[in-house]
């Protein structure tokens, strides 16, 4: 099990290991014409991280997926909640489909670099009916000095 805390040294970790990518990404989300040096490498930074994120939640691995929740307390949360989610929903695909970066700002912002919103595309069936479903879910992400994270709160009702 992947025990460090920081989507950074994660993200180094996945990329160097072959064969993580059972998450599919249509070929990844394109960086948008014209980027290039940092910004590039920084939108492919979010893209791959949102990979890891969703493959790990498809396998409902809590402690993979947890590494991009930066709150120590919510990570405990959502690492429950993918258990019992588990039982109820199977995700079969999760493509990242779009990243929208936000303006790096030169000062933390609530200890926030920057923000992103990337959409997933995601296909699964709920237990015990097996209807296979498709669905395209909105997901906040914010960058901080430590790399990026998903915008988590406990939801309701399942994921979807």
């Amino acid at each position: 099990m992947l025990s460090c805390r920081s989507p950074m040294i994660a993200l180094a970790m996945a990329v160097s290991l072959a064969g993580l990518g059972s998450i599919t990404s249509a070929c990844g989300p394109k960086t948008p014409a014209g980027e290039k040096g940092s910004e590039g490498k920084e939108h492919e930074l979010i893209a791959r991280s949102a990979d890891l994120y969703w493959e790990a939640v498809r396998w409902a691995d809590g402690e993979r997926a947890g590494v991009f929740i930066e709150d120590s307390q919510r990570r405990v949360l959502f690492m429950d909640w993918l258990h019992e989610e588990r039982e109820r929903y199977r995700y079969e695909d999760a493509t990242v489909i779009q990243v929208e970066m936000g303006p790096k700002w030169d000062k933390p912002v609530d200890g926030h670099r920057r923000e992103a919103t990337v959409w997933i595309r995601t296909r699964g069936y709920a237990l015990p009916a097996q209807i296979l479903e498709t669905e395209r879910i909105k997901q906040g992400w914010y960058r901080t000095d430590m790399g990026w994270f998903v915008e988590w709160e406990l939801p309701e009702g399942p994921l979807r």
